[in-house]
């Protein structure tokens, strides 16, 4: 069981604007937020343990960042500049620690705290 499945889940339409303390996600993957996109679930920023594990880098328009998956199958992106971090501190591809979430402008990504 991970921390997701007793995260608070809201719909995209029940947000209203102010999305700066949440992140969203579509079923076990963390999403890029698109102006009308109603998918998934928006859910708040929270701190959480857990293993982490590289997958492959992912590029946006003017952003690129590190795809990680924990040990329950969820899929995070993570922004490069704090992908630095988990690439100096990861072992085989792989790093345990305390998670949250950041939002850098328009995008959402995962922090490592400790």
């Amino acid at each position: 069981m991970s921390w997701l499945d007793d995260a608070v889940k809201i719909k995209d339409e029940d947000m209203g604007k102010d999305r700066r303390k949440h992140v969203p996600f579509s079923g076990d993957v963390m999403e890029g937020y698109e102006p009308g996109w109603n998918e998934g679930f928006w859910t708040p920023f929270t701190e959480f343990t857990a293993r982490m594990k590289f997958q492959h880098f992912s590029r946006g328009r003017s952003s690129v960042k590190l795809v990680l998956e924990d040990e329950n199958g969820i899929t995070y992106e993570m922004f490069a500049v704090d992908g630095q971090r988990f690439i100096q501190e990861a072992t085989l591809g792989a790093l345990e620690g305390t998670w949250t979430f950041a939002k850098r402008g328009a995008n959402y990504g995962l922090t490592f705290l400790e």
